[in-house]
């Protein structure tokens, strides 16, 4: 990607929109991997342009990536020695499912309308955000955090599948403290071009609200019906979507709608369970009607015909 990504003129459409009334929802990748070779990959951190933005809003994107307790399975290219040897000394080089932490499981506030979901929310490579200075006026809301049981890799180092090539890690490896990958911001919401330009201190503020998450793959393509996604882990569902759907209609002023799609959410998982309990006995009754009318039939005709005969 080019550094930065955004440029001044950017920056400053972003924040006219903003002071304009308009409310905004932003999903970044603050690092990159760049493939060495089959089991290795480096972190590379990148100038997104918006750090300025950001500040001014008291907030700071950390570049690292979020190594996850509660995570996904992913198919991963090991030799399939799983003792921490050497990977790359291995010939043949087979994908085995492993626990993969930089996929990690988060759950939404439950206390707020944007975390009334029944699944967990799939991040890929995610990175957290930091609050530097609050400013007055604003409220800050939590909306994404990891679990109580994470660690951060920084950039430029190198992921070594040879670290990860177990099927269970120790909870007590994972020491770092809990972050926030997703913030909103309500309230009064400076002006980024005024607070770098009016040396009097003086700016202007809008009543907006800000989204602001630190995983862009938060977004991306990939989920099946139902919301199933593309993992190791077959039939898992993710709450990705009802997740950003929440978003988008709180950020909209559409909180009804949150609490109506909720329930309805609830009430269809719950007659899937009941389906799904009862499958096996619908099976069966589908299966052995057919069979017993017709030996209902062939008696009965076997009857008719005997009777006849006498």
């Amino acid at each position: 990607p080019k550094s930065p990504t955004f440029s001044d003129i950017a920056l400053k459409s972003i924040d006219d929109f903003v002071m304009k009334g308009g409310n905004l929802m932003m999903f970044l990748d603050p690092c990159f991997l760049q493939p060495e070779n089959r089991f290795k990959e480096f972190v590379v951190g990148i100038e997104l342009g918006l750090e300025p933005l950001l500040s001014s809003y008291g907030l700071r994107l950390n570049k690292h990536l979020v190594q996850n307790f509660t995570c996904v399975r992913q198919e991963l290219p090991t030799g399939g020695s799983l003792d921490g040897l050497s990977l790359e000394q291995t010939r043949q080089p087979e994908l085995k499912d492993l626990l993969w932490p930089f996929f990690g499981l988060f759950d939404a506030d439950p206390g707020h309308l944007t975390g009334q979901l029944d699944a967990p929310i799939l991040t890929r490579y995610a990175s957290t955000f930091d609050i530097k200075h609050r400013r007055p006026g604003i409220e800050y809301t939590p909306l994404l955090t990891t679990s109580p049981y994470v660690n951060y890799f920084p950039e430029w180092n190198t992921i070594s599948l040879a670290e990860y090539a177990r099927d269970s890690f120790a909870l007590s490896s994972f020491e770092g403290e809990q972050g926030v990958v997703g913030y909103l911001l309500e309230g009064e919401i400076p002006s980024h071009y005024d607070m770098m330009t009016k040396l009097n201190g003086v700016y202007r503020t809008s009543t907006a609200k800000v989204m602001l998450f630190a995983d862009g793959d938060m977004v991306r393509g990939g989920l099946g019906e139902m919301g199933l996604n593309s993992t190791s882990e077959e039939e898992a569902r993710y709450g990705n979507r009802d997740f950003l759907r929440n978003c988008v209609e709180y950020i909209l002023g559409e909180e009804d709608m949150i609490i109506q799609e909720a329930t309805l959410r609830k009430d269809v998982y719950m007659d899937t369970e009941r389906l799904s309990r009862t499958r096996s006995k619908w099976l069966w009754i589908n299966f052995l009607t057919p069979l017993l009318s017709l030996l209902c039939m062939g008696g009965l005709v076997y009857y008719i015909r005997k009777q006849r005969a006498l």
